[in-house]
């Protein structure tokens, strides 16, 4: 707390006060950071491929030896690989585009359900648990030839993510996870003329939880960042970003004052 204790006032009484000084609401800033790849490993890489960097991350760690730097990078990008190798890619809220050739009913967008199954009609709940994007086509093949004679799909699996603030067209877009997020972007019409692209926000529930600055938005991919469907790309205007800096002189003005006046009664 930045003012934990100011002109020897115990910071209760400074806390109380500027609690009942009816403040005006304010989410703090969200901390700007790039956050961690989630994605080791590229979108469609196939389950060999994967265990193969793990085999080499774990030579990684044991040449360099616990600890170093460089083993404890390997150690954090190991947990994070052996975690899509267990769980998969698919995430509740993806929607998968799926085509099936030989039967209609089955052509058409199906969301991934908190049990990360897709249901279909007439049939079964599919379980996509465990899958590799690059494996889910694979997976539902082989549930369809429960009903079908070699069938003959096409798959692909989009994230449903809203672009907000100061972009052409805010709202919800259906969105692949190797897109850069500049191409997000665009796909929402684009950066508006007072859009601060050095302050965008990712965005999860009611929380922000990173900053991305604009190099960032250019060179990663939503993979690559951890966006997950019902997330947030909120890019803020000039104005919108002045409010929140005369917010916070406000709420530190009001602080300032309320020490001020707990100095003069004690």
């Amino acid at each position: 707390m930045i003012w934990s204790r100011i002109n020897g006032c115990p910071p209760a009484i400074v806390l109380m006060l500027l609690a009942g000084a009816g403040l005006p609401a304010c989410s703090s800033a969200p901390k700007p950071i790039i956050p961690d790849p989630q994605m080791i490993g590229t979108h469609y890489a196939t389950r060999a491929q994967l265990e193969a960097t793990g085999d080499s991350l774990r030579a990684t760690i044991e040449a360099y030896g616990r600890g170093s730097p460089t083993a404890a990078s390997a150690e954090a990008s190991l947990v994070k690989l052996e975690t899509r190798l267990e769980a998969g890619d698919f995430h509740v809220g993806d929607v998968v585009l799926l085509t099936v050739q030989e039967d209609q009913r089955w052509t058409d967008t199906f969301t991934v359900r908190p049990n990360q199954t897709i249901e279909l009609p007439d049939i079964p709940a599919i379980s996509l648990y465990g899958a590799l994007y690059s494996e889910g086509p694979d997976r539902v093949r082989a549930a369809l030839s429960e009903y079908l004679r070699d069938p003959e799909i096409q798959m692909e699996t989009t994230k449903r993510v809203a672009m907000l603030g100061g972009v052409g067209s805010p709202g919800f877009y259906y969105i692949s996870g190797p897109e850069l997020l500049s191409q997000a972007i665009m796909l929402a019409g684009g950066p508006g003329q007072n859009a601060r692209m050095d302050k965008v926000e990712l965005r999860r529930g009611e929380e922000a939880i990173a900053r991305l600055p604009s190099d960032i938005v250019q060179s990663m991919t939503l993979d690559e960042l951890g966006v997950q469907s019902g997330d947030e790309i909120f890019v803020p205007t000039l104005e919108q970003a002045n409010l929140f800096l005369r917010n916070i002189a406000l709420v530190i003005g009001i602080a300032a004052s309320m020490v001020a006046l707990v100095v003069l009664i004690f």
